[in-house]
């Protein structure tokens, strides 16, 4: 899949999750209001009944400001120290959402169940990636500012003027952002192969997603430049628009907060963008894999094998159904046929017959004697009549 289209892939299949996007969001401002609400407590106590919050509102005054923060410097200090806790949540909380992303992209469709269920699912395979790509970008950053603080002392003369200094600090943010861009690049790419691999192994995860970054480095870094480009684009006209509207009056500051929520709502749709054309490109790379067709190959035979097997056995019970219930017939038939043999028997049933029978028999015995005794009488000589 070449860059356009995966782009412009993902741009539709992102175009159809409203839903996952507001339920982002909500779960957004509850992090965020761990930290928004606790300091709006501190300032509201420090300068809530006092002219100093109209004065703000007329615009920023710094030694003002810098008195507000340097009398409530205790509550703020406890509060920065709560909020290193807080980040490192809202980091886990990030993590734990990419896999509820990733699942709901996959399947075309959001559900509750399904996207939390991935979330969960994914949320130590994606934890461990996350935390390699971590130490990975402290990493270099001490090497890109440091081997280039080191270049600059050991070669530049002391003499030399600021602006060069200035410029060699750009060249290491310059550095420094590619550096960070290929890591979060690959870093998408080691839990897609993660998650189409179903592999737990964070290293095989990990080298999977880098070796496919740098293999196709043309099609995964121009894809994520071009998908970086609206969002840029997107916050310059928020600060610029910011910068037009002003907060010196309680309109100005509401149309401020009414453009932020909008920004934030646009950067998790973009963020699931991120996610979405990234993945069909990788998706579709992956099920051309050879070992990848074998392996589908292989299921789709065991599939065809259970499925015949399971017809098979379907028929058989069948089978055995139908025989099972003609014997039950054949045994409620053989049941009526005696029972109507008993009844039929019943039916005819005579308690005078035995004796009837025996008069019968006596009266035919006695006709028999009767009989012989005529027979012998008439021909015997020495009777005379």
């Amino acid at each position: 899949m070449n860059i356009l289209k995966a782009y412009t892939t993902g741009f539709r299949k992102t175009l159809n999750l409203g839903r996952p996007v507001l339920l982002i969001y909500v779960i957004n401002i509850l992090a965020a209001a761990l930290v928004a609400l606790p300091l709006y407590y501190i300032l509201h106590k420090e300068i809530g009944n006092s002219s100093a919050s109209e004065t703000l509102l007329k615009g920023f005054d710094s030694t003002l400001f810098s008195e507000v923060i340097f009398q409530a410097r205790a509550n703020i200090g406890q509060l920065i120290s709560q909020t290193w806790i807080l980040a490192a949540v809202y980091w886990f909380i990030t993590v734990f959402l990419a896999g509820g992303i990733i699942r709901t992209l996959s399947q075309n469709k959001f559900t509750m169940t399904s996207f939390f269920s991935g979330a969960g699912y994914n949320f130590f395979r994606f934890l461990k990636i996350s935390l390699f790509f971590l130490a990975a970008h402290l990493v270099g950053a001490v090497v890109i500012y440091g081997g280039i603080g080191a270049i600059s002392y050991f070669i530049i003369p002391d003499a030399t003027p600021e602006t060069v200094y200035f410029y060699i600090l750009a060249v290491a943010i310059a550095i420094h952002l590619i550096y960070v861009a290929i890591l979060f690049m690959s870093a998408d790419y080691a839990k897609f192969y993660s998650f189409l691999y179903d592999t737990k192994w964070a290293i095989r995860s990990v080298a999977g997603g880098i070796k496919y970054a740098f293999k196709n480095f043309g099609r995964t870094f121009g894809l994520y430049l071009l998908l970086t480009i609206i969002p840029a684009a997107i916050v310059y006209l928020y600060f610029f628009a910011e910068a037009k509207i002003g907060t010196h009056t309680a309109f100005g500051v509401a149309m401020v907060f009414l453009v932020q929520q909008a920004i934030i709502i646009l950067r998790i749709w973009f963020r699931i963008w991120i996610y979405s054309s990234p993945l069909q490109m990788f998706t579709e790379d992956f099920f051309k894999r050879k070992d990848v067709n074998e392996s589908l190959k292989t299921m789709n035979e065991w599939n065809e094998k259970a499925l015949e097997q399971k017809e098979r056995l379907e028929k058989t019970q069948s089978k055995l159904l139908v025989a099972k219930v003609l014997t039950e017939n054949e045994i409620i038939e053989k049941i009526k046929e005696e029972e109507g043999e008993d009844l039929s028997a019943k039916k005819d049933y005579n308690p005078h017959a035995k004796k009837e029978q025996k008069l019968k028999t006596k009266g035919k015995k006695k006709k028999k004697k009767l009989k012989i005794l005529l027979t012998k009488t008439t021909s015997s000589p020495s009777i005379i009549l």
